[in-house]
């Protein structure tokens, strides 16, 4: 008979086994699919941009990693009854996981320099992972709609990733070094992390366990005030939808619609308030100017990451099937037993799939230029900055962008979120992820089995010919979603045209704004690129249809 602490380590590194799996592979996904592209190139590991990577894909392995690990877990409020303190509840729920997640994260690292020559730091972020880990159950662990509960929580993790980013350089300047070294005063500075984290997860879970309320701080309630008052004053409130797809849009817009445009509210404080920083420490003011508006410039690419975020948990909401009590904490929802198909409230409105789908594309459209004008207001802004300054420090555009970038700032994000809540609204996101996790898996090491046999002419000729590929078949793929749309009356005649020349004029644009020295295979890639922007059109009424009528 195994005793509690026992049978919490079975449950975790044996029942979740496949949850642990899934998230190790889903968070190493892209970065064996950026460093197997680049492979048949001679990489430098010194090199700034190989070092931006490292410092991209190291948060990205280690939280999807560690939500694995709390879906393998479960939630902890299950295990309340047990006769157990909540010290020891703690202990055995949290040290386990920090030390799987530390072993993750060094295995990971040897893995990359072994294949990759990238040479990444293993050490360091492993203890690192380990000491994050702790202080992320604190966040996990306390109530989930309460505003104090994001900002006591979520700060020491903040704090903690921009510690790990001063280990690379300092904490308001670019990285210029990797963390090769680990010396005894960060690795007291990381258990000092470890105990304050577990002080203060084992106080938080003690309200939790005995149904004692965090104590809000009040400022989201009073906005919800100010906004319902505003409302009733000009009469929003008091106008009935005319139909049931202004209701839905409603629903779709007030529950999701405004989550990327926060998400680039939130990013661009964090990068204006760092800027502000590193000019109150004394840095050069111009070049500090220039690193902002490159930042910023970058930044416009990383709308898409934000955007595929966002995409997935659409899809995810829009499922409805549990009934989340007010004191449920986040650990609990990424932990639920949740089901992947449409619940009673959504699929029993009346209202007609391609309609339902018009909502969903009107929703990701508006969040999408909210989120995309505020990030060009930002960037002109830099820009108007820029030119306040004796000379102009920099172009509009740097040489390695050109005018092509901007356009692809919205296109890329649209693509993002519009295909990626497709697979998530269909009710199958499980297996379409894991045979597309299968398949990016399987070109990863194909071609680092090409990298090894092969001469590096050879190695560019497969990578064209997989790219002239897998291009035709995403115009194929887009061609028979169409077809199939039209024939089950999910698409009119009409809605065709309209997409074909939405499909012209991307490739128009496209090829009017390419680069001089732009090779052979781009030219399917713009096609294929153009197909997946006007994809969303015919597989979101599919999906929705698969989805609901089971």
């Amino acid at each position: 008979m195994r005793s509690i602490p026992q049978a919490l380590m079975w449950e975790m590194f044996w029942c979740g086994r496949w949850h642990i799996i899934g998230f190790f592979v889903l968070g190493n996904l892209l970065p064996l699919f950026v460093y197997g592209a680049l492979s048949p190139f001679e990489m430098d590991p010194h090199d700034s941009a190989l070092l931006i990577m490292h410092l991209c894909f190291l948060p990205i392995i280690l939280i999807q990693f560690a939500m694995g690990i709390v879906a393998a877990q479960g939630p902890l409020s299950r295990l309340y009854p047990t006769p157990i303190s909540t010290t020891l509840l703690v202990a055995w729920h949290m040290f386990p996981g920090g030390f799987l997640l530390a072993i993750e994260i060094a295995v990971t690292s040897w893995t990359y320099n072994l294949l990759f020559h990238a040479g990444w730091p293993v050490w360091g972020p492993a203890l690192f992972a380990a000491a994050a880990w702790v202080s992320a159950q604190l966040f996990v662990s306390v109530p989930q709609r309460t505003m104090s509960s994001f900002c006591l929580a979520g700060m020491p993790f903040v704090l903690m990733f921009g510690w790990l980013h001063s280990r690379y350089g300092t904490w308001f300047s670019a990285a210029k070094h990797y963390w090769s070294e680990v010396t005894p005063l960060e690795i007291a500075t990381l258990a000092s992390f470890v105990g304050l984290g577990y002080v203060a997860t084992v106080a938080a879970v003690t309200r939790d366990r005995c149904g004692e309320r965090m104590p809000s701080l009040g400022g989201w309630k009073w906005l919800v005030r100010t906004w319902d008052a505003m409302a009733a004053d000009a009469g929003f409130a008091l106008q009935p939808f005319r139909t049931p797809t202004h209701a839905q849009f409603w629903y779709e817009w007030r529950l999701k619609g405004v989550a990327l445009p926060c998400a680039v509210v939130m990013a661009i404080i964090v990068t204006g308030g760092i800027w502000l920083l590193r000019i109150a420490t004394g840095q050069a003011g111009s070049d500090l100017l220039i690193q902002l508006h490159v930042g910023l410039l970058t930044g416009g690419g990383g709308l898409s990451l934000m955007a595929g975020a966002i995409g997935l948990i659409v899809g995810i909401a829009s499922q409805d099937n549990t009934a989340r009590h007010h004191h449920q904490t986040m650990r609990d929802l990424g932990g639920s037993n949740t089901h992947e198909e449409m619940g009673h409230f959504l699929a029993t409105r009346p209202l007609t799939n391609p309609d339902f789908a018009t909502c969903i594309l009107q929703m990701a459209a508006g969040s999408l230029l909210i989120a995309w004008g505020l990030w060009v207001t930002t960037f002109a802004g830099s820009l108007l900055l820029a030119a306040l300054t004796n000379p102009l420090p920099v172009p509009l555009f740097p040489p390695w962008y050109g005018a092509w970038y901007l356009p692809l700032t919205l296109l890329g994000p649209w693509i993002a979120f519009t295909n990626i809540a497709t697979i998530s609204l269909s009710g199958r996101c499980a297996k379409i992820l894991f045979f597309g996790v299968i398949a990016v898996i399987s070109y990863g090491i194909g071609m680092i089995l090409i990298k090894e046999f092969v001469s590096v002419d050879a190695q560019k000729q497969v990578f064209e010919i997989s790219m002239f590929l897998g291009s035709i078949t995403i115009v194929g793929a887009t061609i028979l979603a169409f077809r199939r749309a039209y024939r089950c009356n999910l698409l009119s005649r009409k809605a065709q045209c309209r997409a074909g020349f939405v499909w012209l004029g991307i490739i128009v644009l496209a090829i009017a704004l390419r680069p001089a020295d732009l090779p052979v295979v781009a030219y399917p890639m713009i096609l294929a690129f153009s197909s997946l922007s006007i994809m969303p059109f015919a597989t979101t009424p599919l999906a929705i249809a698969w989805n609901r009528h089971r």
